[in-house]
């Protein structure tokens, strides 16, 4: 299983697309045509890999929408009555501590859509 904490990538992003460095599992460039975008219909933690115990990134809202670039299997989530252990990687990065920090995963239990959130193929 291919997990952030073993890839690491250097993202730019923008609507039309995203460029990620050579050497990353995600090297070339990224567009919504390669992933889909994906919508939280509730509020859920950003991690830094496919696990509730990986370290929380970020938040992402009720609402808010982003390119899921991929998704991958991971720790099975259970909550509102479904069950899953597919994991959507984010299409963006985030600024901090003066790094920027790779794509995170979010479950697809949260996100609208089907069991991948609409996400069409695997990390």
């Amino acid at each position: 299983m291919r997990t952030a904490a073993r890839t690491v990538a250097t993202l730019a992003l923008a609507v039309t697309g995203a460029t990620v460095t050579a050497g990353s599992a995600w090297a070339g460039t990224a567009t919504a045509q390669d992933g889909a975008m994906v919508t939280a219909y509730e509020t859920v933690n950003e991690r830094f890999a496919p696990t509730r115990g990986s370290a929380s990134m970020g938040t992402f809202h009720a609402g808010e929408t982003a390119l899921g670039l991929c998704w991958t299997h991971g720790e099975t989530i259970t909550d509102n009555g479904v069950t899953n252990d597919v994991w959507v990687s984010l299409g963006r990065a985030r600024w901090e501590d003066g790094s920027l920090h790779p794509s995170f995963f979010v479950s697809a239990v949260y996100l609208k859509g089907d069991a991948t959130g609409g996400v069409p193929n695997p990390c």
